[in-house]
């Protein structure tokens, strides 16, 4: 037997021997990915949104949906129209209620009982630049990416790796937020870094500044 995805988001069971289609299940995007348990009638759908549907094959039933890789969305803002974040890979391990996918994010996450146990990422776009922080009891990597991300990264331990989150700017006073532009350069210190923000980041065609906490592992935004 072997499972087919086409763009309209059907997947088919086929057996093939026999030239016979057994089941068809719907999915509302385009299939990218799928597997099927070895053990169980279970099969894991992945979709170009990102999203991840898991089926009881044999009651033809959707068992519950993961917001798996970060949904599907265009860069306009980076100048790229385009879509990066589809689920490339589903494989489960033999015999047991455990996948591990790949997306176009750049990840690879691993979910066991259909929730995620442990991940590794980088940019799903480019960087932009790249630096050392940090002392040598504790040495980590700076890098900002043309995904409008901040990450840390630990060249030691997957535990260190942080995502400081994407270049928002907030307007206080209107309370509103918009996207801004890729980070070009930006420039940090070690001083007193549990106290305030420690990094500062200009970004491409943009008068405004963001500032961000590596120690908080979260962005400061400035209007």
């Amino acid at each position: 037997m072997i499972g087919v995805g086409l763009e309209d988001g059907t997947f088919s069971l086929l057996n093939i021997k026999k030239n016979k289609i057994l089941l068809k299940l719907n999915n509302a995007n385009r299939v990218t990915a799928a597997d099927c348990r070895t053990d169980l009638p279970v099969a894991a759908i992945g979709t170009d949104d990102g999203k991840i549907s898991i089926w009881n094959l044999e009651h033809m039933q959707l068992i519950t949906q993961i917001d798996n890789h970060e949904s599907a969305g265009n860069f306009l803002q980076c100048g790229i129209d385009k879509y990066f974040h589809l689920v490339l890979s589903i494989t489960y391990l033999p015999n047991e209620d455990c996948f591990v996918t790949v997306g176009s994010d750049n990840s690879i996450r691993v979910f066991a009982e259909n929730k995620q146990l442990r991940y590794r990422f980088g940019h799903s776009l480019p960087p932009t630049k790249i630096q050392f922080y940090g002392s040598e009891e504790k040495h980590l990597i700076l890098s900002a990416g043309l995904d409008r991300t901040m990450k840390v990264f630990s060249p030691e331990h997957e535990s260190g790796n942080k995502n400081l989150g994407k270049c928002t700017l907030v307007h206080k006073s209107k309370k509103t937020e918009h996207a801004m532009s890729h980070i070009v350069d930006f420039a940090t210190s070690k001083t007193r870094e549990n106290a305030w923000d420690n990094l500062v980041a200009v970004h491409s065609d943009s008068n405004t500044a963001t500032t961000w906490s590596t120690y908080k592992t979260k962005r400061f935004i400035q209007t």
